[in-house]
């Protein structure tokens, strides 16, 4: 099986189904990711009412203005708000979370009875290296991010005196949201092995990157598929918010909020299998 699983992505991705499926145990760290996610977004949707507006009305009126503390207007900035915390969510809890994933999945995978709090404190020692990693991905994602906006820039403006640069522009400026999600899954490729190998191995981060790049270097093209593979799963999410106003959101403003829960559901369930997926590759890779 584990020669099979080292050529076919789709392989390793139907092993780590199986196993959520037999022992859905390894879902309780991304779903708990995803609650909060869920409870930050509830506590925006009903940021303009008492006691929650004693804090945000100031805020939101220095940041957005007046007009942006009533409906609708209140739901075009709530998608903002609430991606500057996942920013947060995503440096100082996600990476602890998938550690704790991972160390879930070599139990499971080796028949041990789960402590689900021990192998969480376990981790706690390892904590700055994780951290340490999520800062590291975050930066490249943003690296990219900021490239691109920088190429849109130039496109914009010297594409105004030709007419194959103006529509190249137009091109990747609509294309945007969806590169953004494939340079989201570009950093996860660039440091799939970082965080497992800290949970699994307790290695510090400068031996986590170099094991890490190792692993990579042999088995670029497998891992490659297994992220970008579920990654497409994300894509309709994108569709939907990209035409938001077209499906009900300029009428029903509130369809943003159900948008953004989508999004967080769909996310668990990518990074659940891509985690599972990762995780059992270095677990095979150890049995060799």
């Amino acid at each position: 099986m584990l020669k099979t699983i080292k050529h076919s992505a789709l392989s390793l991705l139907n092993l780590s189904v199986g196993m959520i499926r037999s022992h859905p145990i390894i879902l309780l760290p991304f779903s708990t990711v995803a609650f909060l996610h869920l409870f930050i977004i509830e506590i925006f949707y009903f940021s303009p009412r008492y006691p929650l507006k004693v804090f945000f009305d100031p805020l939101i009126r220095k940041l957005w203005g007046e007009s942006y503390l009533h409906y609708p207007a209140n739901f075009l900035i709530l998608p903002q708000l609430f991606y500057s915390c996942q920013i947060v969510l995503f440096i100082f809890v996600t990476g602890l979370f998938i550690g704790w994933a991972v160390k879930i999945i070599e139990a499971v995978e080796q028949k041990r009875k789960l402590q689900l709090g021990r192998l969480l404190m376990g981790l706690l020692p390892s904590y700055i290296h994780i951290l340490v990693a999520s800062v590291l991905s975050f930066l490249v994602f943003r690296a990219l991010i900021k490239s691109y906006e920088l190429l849109l820039l130039k496109l914009n403006t010297f594409g105004s005196g030709s007419q194959t640069l103006s529509v190249v522009y137009k091109i990747m400026l609509e294309a945007g949201p969806y590169v953004s999600v494939l340079f989201g899954a570009i950093v996860i490729i660039l440091f799939a092995f970082v965080i497992p190998l800290i949970a699994l191995e307790k290695k510090k981060i400068h031996q986590a990157l170099l094991g890490h790049f190792r692993l990579l270097f042999s088995s670029w093209g497998l891992i490659s598929r297994t992220v970008l593979i579920p990654t497409f799963i994300y894509l309709p999410v994108v569709l939907l918010r990209e035409n938001s106003l077209a499906i009900g959101a300029g009428s029903l403003p509130e369809f943003r909020v159900v948008l953004l829960a989508f999004g967080v559901v769909i996310v668990l369930m990518i990074d659940a299998v891509v985690y599972t997926a990762v995780t059992n590759f270095i677990l095979g890779e150890k049995k060799e």
